[in-house]
């Protein structure tokens, strides 16, 4: 069965909907600058109907992102966000064989995506939700077990305190895009003044399988500045599906 990107975004609005938000104003206002890169490699895995891999290739992606985010004295937060991906794009082309019989084959020419992403969230203490547009040049690269990515929508949930434990989800709600995946959801923790992490799964394009684990992690570099880390860790088919990405945070 294909996991449609609609699903998972009806998932999140369910979620959200027996949630009460506070509106009381809440710390002083902030803005916060990201810019990030993430490189990595996905699979494109071609099945039977009954499961048989046909073909499969392994497609290496790098990723520039940014972005801009204003938190006001409240819960609102605005904000937008930009991925531009150095991508390769499945074509097929016809020739003709020495014999003069026609023929076809399929080649991967290198392609360059550009995303936005902006957004509004509220943020309290117990619960964050949010919700974005986005926008690409060309659909996102889906897989096999998903479909290119055509929702103009990103909406992100959390539940939990940032400073103690929280469980989060986000589709399309996040940079690096590529990187950690479209859709993700796990556990979090900022306990540590100087550190702070999350550790769950990302799902759906552009990769085949989900992933064995996802890693993030916050370096508190100074009182402005923070080192960002993402992992992600995944196989298909014997091809690796795993990525890498670095940021540096500005507030």
């Amino acid at each position: 069965m294909k996991f449609k990107l609609h699903q998972s975004f009806a998932l999140l609005v369910l979620g959200a909907l027996p949630v009460q938000i506070d509106l009381a104003p809440q710390d002083s206002a902030e803005t916060t600058v990201q810019f990030y890169g993430g490189a990595g490699q996905y699979a494109l895995i071609s099945r039977g109907c009954e499961g048989q891999v046909l073909s499969k290739h392994a497609v290496p992606f790098q990723e520039l992102s940014a972005g801009v985010e204003h938190k006001f004295a409240s819960p609102v937060r605005l904000g937008i966000r930009s991925s531009y991906i150095f991508d390769q794009q499945e074509v097929s082309e016809g020739f003709f064989d020495p014999e003069g019989n026609y023929q076809s084959r399929t080649k991967f020419v290198p392609e360059e995506n550009l995303t936005l992403n902006p957004y509004l969230n509220l943020e309290t203490k117990p619960v964050g939700i949010g919700v974005g547009y986005f926008w690409a040049r060309h659909p996102p690269t889906g897989s096999d077990n998903f479909d290119d990515v055509e929702l103009p929508w990103s909406a992100y949930l959390r539940f939990g305190n940032r400073r103690a434990g929280y469980f989060s989800m986000s589709l399309l709600h996040h940079i690096p895009l590529y990187t950690g995946g479209y859709f993700q959801l796990g556990f979090g923790s900022g306990e540590n003044p100087n550190f702070d992490w999350w550790l769950g799964w990302g799902f759906a394009g552009p990769y085949d399988q989900p992933d064995i684990a996802l890693f993030k992690a916050n370096l508190h570099l100074e009182r402005h500045f923070m080192l960002n880390l993402l992992g992600r860790v995944g196989f298909t088919e014997g091809l690796s599906e795993s990525a890498i990405g670095i940021g540096l945070t500005y507030r």
